[in-house]
């Protein structure tokens, strides 16, 4: 189970560093990921449809994109420390970590058809997915922390969103 989610702007690889902290009962497992400005701009284009959803508004485009058979949706990132109350699919332990990140090749957003949750899958090469399954409220947390990092990146791409919508506050112990 996913500990926790940290995304920081690497200055000297212009890239995101989005670190992932699993739980497995007997260990930790930190998976390190790098996230480029043009992902990063696709993966802010699935989040605002994920969002407008969320907030009711007709989708411009569909999130849920073609499945292998199987899957259930096909899947997309977050900011400073977001503690969520996610879902991720197993890792493999037994793998030797990585000296450096990852570089991630494809982050997909969807919404399970099962339960309505959302779900973010990000994709390294040949390497299995990670998916996060989310609740309304760690989705926010997650675009939130994601617009101040696009803020110090200097990339020019606009945040998700301004601020947190009217009805829905991420708790201050999901930002630790």
């Amino acid at each position: 189970m996913i500990r926790s989610i940290k995304l920081k702007f690497d200055p000297v690889e212009d890239r995101l560093l989005l670190r992932l902290t699993s739980h497995d009962g007997k260990s930790e497992l930190e998976q390190r990921f790098h996230v480029t400005r043009r992902l990063c701009a696709r993966w802010c284009d699935d989040l605002r449809t994920m969002l407008d959803i969320y907030q009711g508004a007709p989708a411009v485009k569909p999130v849920d994109r073609p499945s292998r058979k199987g899957a259930d949706t096909p899947p997309a990132s977050p900011g400073p420390d977001v503690a969520p109350s996610a879902v991720a699919a197993a890792p493999d332990h037994s793998a030797a970590a990585p000296t450096g990140p990852t570089l991630l090749t494809s982050i997909r957003c969807g919404r399970r058809r099962s339960d309505g949750r959302w779900v973010i899958r990000f994709v390294a090469g040949s390497d299995p997915a990670q998916s996060l399954v989310l609740t309304d409220e760690t989705l926010v947390a997650i675009i939130d922390a994601l617009g101040h990092q696009l803020k110090s990146s200097g990339w020019g791409l606009v945040p998700v969103m301004e601020r947190t919508p009217v009805g829905v506050q991420a708790r201050p112990s999901q930002l630790h």
